[in-house]
């Protein structure tokens, strides 16, 4: 069993101007000597994740494996932090990402996956997009791709219960609650993906869902529970009109509520 440790909490986003994007969550999970970190973050989650290691009296040399759902900027910013780790990634997504034609990059993850090619960093690459396993003890992945060709999901057993953590594959409470995919490569592999997802949640509520980008969630009896800390946001944005700083709060259907 694992210690589960939020070291950045997600949040979603998407404008109308400006496209998607959102902060992406960091997790951590110890037992015994094993510290696992699930994703990265982008570049400037570096001091927060440095300042929630030292709150648990840690420091990114202790890290003993990153595991990484897939290769995009925000989720592999901060790989070139613990150099004591072995990398687990889907050898489908490092072949892709490594290959992605420039001026692409893969939304910028080229200087990060320079790194982890020059450097002699222990690597784990896993094969198969039609099965998974056992990764460590208490620690399994499958396959989730159509945001990325090689995406990978995880599973953990905690000592607060089972987690699942999505990645992109399941971005948000919005792709949880709707079942339907956004801003996605292949969108029927992706709906696959979120179809599997929702079914391990639906079949058992007792199992948490981390995303990629939002906090930690639950399905009991169809409906979205938000078991993270309260989604309120200080945003200097146009709302209703009005240019300014607005509190928000972000629904389970993925609207905003105008908080007076």
């Amino acid at each position: 069993m694992y210690d589960a440790h939020p070291l950045a909490h997600g949040f979603p986003i998407k404008s109308a101007f400006h496209g998607g994007f959102g902060w992406s969550s960091v997790h951590l999970f110890r037992s015994g000597d094993r510290v696992v970190i699930v994703d990265t973050g982008s570049p400037t989650h570096g001091g927060m994740v440095r300042a929630n290691l030292a709150e648990l009296g840690l420091t990114a040399a202790d890290v003993t494996d990153v595991l990484l759902t897939h290769l995009h900027w925000d989720h592999v910013g901060n790989i070139g932090m613990f150099p004591e780790a072995t990398i687990t990634v889907h050898q489908v997504e490092y072949d892709w990402a490594t290959n992605h034609p420039e001026p692409d990059a893969v939304f910028l993850s080229k200087p990060y996956l320079d790194y982890v090619v020059a450097t002699d960093q222990p690597k784990n690459f896993l094969t198969g997009m039609d099965e998974g396993g056992e990764l460590l003890p208490g620690i399994s992945w499958f396959p989730t791709p159509g945001h990325t060709p090689g995406h990978i999901a995880f599973q953990v057993a905690t000592t607060e219960g089972g987690v699942l953590l999505s990645g992109d594959s399941v971005k948000n409470r919005v792709e949880l609650f709707t079942g339907v995919p956004d801003l996605s490569m292949d969108l029927e592999a992706s709906q696959r993906s979120i179809d599997t997802v929702r079914g391990i949640l639906l079949a058992d509520s007792s199992i948490s869902l981390l995303p990629g980008h939002d906090n930690r969630l639950r399905m009991v009896d169809g409906e979205v529970i938000d078991e993270g800390p309260a989604l309120r946001e200080i945003f200097t944005v146009n709302f209703d009109g009005k240019a300014g700083p607005v509190e928000v709060e972000l629904n389970a259907n993925g609207t905003l509520t105008h908080i007076a």
